[in-house]
């Protein structure tokens, strides 16, 4: 005890500097006895000494990679990796095409114009679409097709991967640098063809030239956390670690038909779990505390069925006994504070997975559960021989067709057109939990050409001029 004082008194020092003072006379599960039992120990409430643990932990800051035959990855921020320049990369949302990205600059010192990472220019320290926030964005050679690729959004760039410099490959009077031919890399900016009445994303590209996506706030993300999520993120690992204690349990005395004096029980005393988080920046702490509640009640919700599962010993169950399973228990825990009924907060914790409310952040995505439409009286009329006779040239089997159904029905779910009228939910609250699933879409086999805004799953071949 007084070698661990010795050690400490001058400043903080790391778990394994520490542990490495005591020359192996102790291993790190009996220090950490030895901390906790100094902390415990107390005399008339003065204890020894004060030992705290400090962690410091940071969200993963982007990807940083460079170019050449031989690419070298980073995930923290950098500006060189070996003796070649690091670029920051990116990937499209939608068909996860890698894209370089960073900021077109002029060097004052040499005139040349380099490309520009996060480290050097910090082009995310903003949550608007300004002018001044403009981030170039680079597809790489490798990348393109020339049959699906729109070349009339690309310019083409040589880019310096031991230095940076970049310049348009059109351009014969351009500066260059004398790094040397062989460091030499061809990417292709993507431009931004702003149309009548649509928005240009700054900050980000609106349209990817490999997939042909369009997204308003953009399709293109990186590896960056960032600042606000990270904190979110790391409150709410946090606080699901913090005990919530150990609740006294009353003992049941022996029934008796004697009169008993009352006596007046002392109420029971729970630890309740709270969290304090710090941030420099008011934007910043608006934003974590607002994606901290939403997570919250994402989680608990996932948590509140996956419990349902473990208790129903993992066996099929139906989306009415789910729901109303569920109802009684956020009744009984008073689970949500908002002002819905436990019976509505059930329904929104089913149909939040039920329709795919959170895309590939579902239950189904993340390998927990899934909904499927319940096929046993369907099948149980369909014999193996009938389906050897209907799809037996296509080697289909009676459980393969029965797949092939759910992923067909599995369209309702994303449509979505799901009867969800047991739910009670009223327009607006359907708006406020399940977004852009909350419309009252329908499937058709067969569509009338007087109906408007169809969507078909027959494919189209499309011709460019």
């Amino acid at each position: 005890m007084f070698h661990l004082y010795e050690v400490l008194k001058d400043g903080s020092k790391s778990f394994k500097s520490i542990l490495a003072s005591f020359n192996n006379q102790i291993t790190s599960k009996q220090l950490i006895d030895l901390i906790d039992l100094i902390n415990m120990a107390e005399k008339d409430g003065i204890g020894i000494f004060d030992l705290k643990y400090h962690s410091f932990v940071r969200p993963l800051a982007g990807a940083y990679v460079t170019l050449g035959d031989d690419p070298q990855l980073s995930l923290t921020k950098t500006n060189m990796i070996g003796e070649l320049k690091a670029f920051e990369a990116g990937n499209c949302r939608y068909c996860n095409s890698p894209y370089i990205i960073g900021k077109i600059q002029r060097n004052e010192a040499d005139g040349l114009e380099y490309l520009y990472q996060n480290k050097e220019v910090d082009i995310y320290e903003n949550y608007g679409n300004n002018e001044f926030v403009s981030i170039d964005y680079f597809l790489m050679s490798n990348e393109l097709n020339e049959e699906e690729v729109d070349h009339d959004i690309l310019e083409e760039y040589k880019v310096c991967a031991k230095c940076g410099a970049i310049h348009v490959a059109g351009n014969l009077n351009a500066r260059r640098c004398n790094c040397g031919d062989r460091f030499q890399h061809s990417i292709f900016k993507v431009l931004q063809s702003k149309k009548d009445g649509e928005e240009t994303a700054l900050n980000n590209i609106n349209q990817c030239p490999c997939c042909g996506h369009k997204a308003r706030a953009g399709v293109v993300k990186s590896l960056n956390v960032g600042k606000d999520e990270g904190t979110a993120l790391l409150a709410q690992i946090l606080y699901e670690a913090i005990d919530d204690g150990t609740e006294t349990k009353k003992k049941t005395g022996k029934l008796s038909l004697k009169r008993k004096e009352s006596i007046q029980s002392e109420p029971e005393m729970s630890n309740v779990k709270q969290f304090l988080a710090f941030s420099d920046s008011r934007q910043q702490a608006s934003f974590s505390a607002a994606f901290l509640d939403s997570n919250q009640v994402r989680m608990l919700q996932k948590r509140l069925i996956w419990k349902v599962i473990e208790d129903n010993q993992y066996r099929n169950i139906s989306v009415d006994q789910l729901t109303a399973t569920l109802s009684g228990m956020i009744k009984e825990g008073n689970l949500f504070q908002n002002d819905l009924s436990a019976h509505k907060n059930a329904w929104i914790t089913t149909l939040v997975d039920l329709l795919k409310v959170d895309g590939s952040n579902d239950s189904e995505g993340l390998g927990l559960y899934f909904f499927d439409v319940d096929l046993t009286d369907i099948m149980s009329q369909v014999d193996e021989e009938d389906v050897e006779a209907e799809f037996g040239e296509y080697s289909i089997t009676k459980k393969d067709l029965e797949t092939i159904m759910q992923v067909v029905f599995g369209v309702f779910k994303v449509t979505p057109a799901i009867n969800s009228i047991k739910s009670t939910l009223t327009p607006d609250e359907k708006m406020e939990a399940l977004e852009y699933r909350r419309f009252d879409n329908y499937v058709m086999f067969n569509c009338p050409k007087t109906i408007n805004g169809v969507r078909s799953s027959v494919l189209v071949l499309t011709v460019k001029r």
